[in-house]
């Protein structure tokens, strides 16, 4: 599928959504709402892993690092990494290539 095809089904399929969603193609809709408090990490459920991840950008440097952890339910981690990258130039970028 070329690039054209994919942005083409792409507008169709949210032609249709905000259709069905009765939300008109000229206006945004509403922005989600945000809690200000940050929620405490929770374990997974009992033989289930939870996988938690993280970037961080400096405009100054055009850099940013990532990381991920993955934990049991007994919050024992059993693997990680971290990784810089440079020539970052945003924060969105940051978070593709993380």
């Amino acid at each position: 599928m070329s690039a054209a095809e994919i942005l083409s089904k792409a507008l169709e399929e949210a032609a249709i959504w905000l259709n069905l969603h009765n939300l008109d193609q000229g206006t945004a809709p509403p922005a989600p709402m945000i809690d200000p408090s940050p929620q405490a990490w929770r374990k997974p459920l009992a033989g289930m892993v939870k996988c938690k991840m993280g970037c961080s950008w400096t405009e100054a440097s055009n850099t940013c690092g990532g990381a991920w952890i993955v934990r049991d339910s007994d919050s024992k981690a059993l693997c990680h990494s971290r990784r810089m990258f440079g020539g970052i130039s945003s924060c969105l970028q940051a978070e593709q290539v993380t």
